[in-house]
């Protein structure tokens, strides 16, 4: 099984901004950043962002794009099982709540 290695975010982040511009930098940067911010506790992510790496990698506008795909993914799985669907939504923004940001709300 193969882990992300989020030493090289930074880098592809980086890559992003000098190649794409917006809104398609935001939603890239979010489609990068998927698998790196354990939103559910039934599904833990392997090697999850410290929260240095949250504040380096997510601004406002990456944010309500991850938060976005986040909860549409578990809603993909959970779509006609509505107390599943609505107990992952509150949990996903429940831990988006707590999220370490460097900018404002």
């Amino acid at each position: 099984m193969q882990v992300q290695d989020n030493s090289k975010l930074p880098q592809i982040l980086g890559g992003v901004r000098r190649i794409f511009a917006e809104p398609t930098r935001t939603a890239v940067s979010a489609i990068a950043l998927h698998q790196s911010i354990t939103s559910l506790a039934a599904w833990p992510v392997k090697a999850p962002l410290t929260g240095d790496e949250i504040k380096a990698s997510i601004d406002k506008d990456v944010f309500a794009a991850l938060l976005v795909l986040t909860l549409a993914d578990s809603g993909g799985w959970n779509l006609f099982d509505r107390s599943t669907l609505d107990s992952m939504y509150k949990e996903t923004r429940e831990v988006f709540g707590k999220l370490p940001r460097s900018f404002t709300r």
